[in-house]
């Protein structure tokens, strides 16, 4: 039911979107769905999508969180 995707994947929607994390599985009219979570600043957000309009974000090898000038 629930493809590749598994909770905790880092995700984004296929159209773009902030990056997202699947906490649970559910159902759209029938069709499987994830409930994901992510941050604008320091407010949470989360919402409904259906699995189809979803892609998993695959961080590179040896990435690492960039710091802004002067960090």
């Amino acid at each position: 039911m629930n493809g590749d995707f598994q909770v905790g994947d880092m995700v984004e929607l296929k159209s773009g979107s902030p990056t997202m994390t699947i906490e649970r599985f559910d159902t759209i009219g029938g069709q499987p769905s994830a409930w994901c979570t992510w941050f604008v600043g320091a407010q949470r957000n989360d919402a409904e999508f259906p699995l189809s309009s979803l892609q998993k974000i695959i961080p590179s090898v040896g990435s690492a969180p960039s710091n802004p000038p002067g960090f």
